[in-house]
């Protein structure tokens, strides 16, 4: 890791990871199909480790982390790691500034996009269904449980003061 301050000197080889497949095409899943920003930025945290041959926890240790349980997550593409953590991938690896935090940006892009896409649908099949409103009770049963409330209430307060005076006190203050 870089001491604070020190700007790292940008490698001769880029890794491949970071680096545009030839013919600029996007990195492609089975079948042909351009994998998410998210899926690529971890693969490509993935490649990186491996091609500097450290382990997980080493990886954690050089990054400052003091677990490594985040970095499985993130390289298995389950989890989009924090602006900071990208940053340091750069300046550990020596890679040129933004060149992974430019997937990262697209990768909440597409999050953005999918997260307000099925916000829209929801709302959409929300509005075309009727909501069920259930009918008011009447106003006599509102009434009859105010009074079976209150009458419960004199019960009690009637018991609390028969068992202070049976106990030698008024029921008024406590007894010290």
């Amino acid at each position: 890791m870089l001491p604070p301050g020190a700007t790292p000197a940008v490698p001769p080889h880029v890794p491949s990871a970071v680096a545009q497949p030839k013919g600029g095409a996007a990195l492609r899943g089975e079948g042909g199909a351009v994998l998410p920003a998210q899926r690529r930025l971890g693969l490509t945290l993935y490649r990186l480790r491996l091609e500097h041959e450290l382990s997980l926890r080493a990886l954690a240790r050089l990054l400052g982390y003091s677990a490594h349980s985040v970095f499985v997550d993130v390289e298995r593409g389950q989890r989009l790691p924090s602006e900071a953590l990208v940053s340091a991938y750069e300046r550990a690896f020596g890679l040129p500034q933004d060149s992974l935090l430019n997937l990262r940006r697209q990768a909440l892009a597409e999050r953005a996009e999918r997260l307000t896409d099925a916000l829209s649908r929801a709302l959409e099949s929300a509005s075309a269904v009727p909501l069920a409103v259930p009918p008011a009770a009447p106003a006599s049963h509102w009434r009859s449980r105010t009074v079976r409330l209150a009458s419960a209430l004199v019960r009690l307060q009637t018991a609390v003061l028969s068992l202070a005076r049976a106990r030698g006190g008024t029921g008024s203050r406590p007894r010290r």
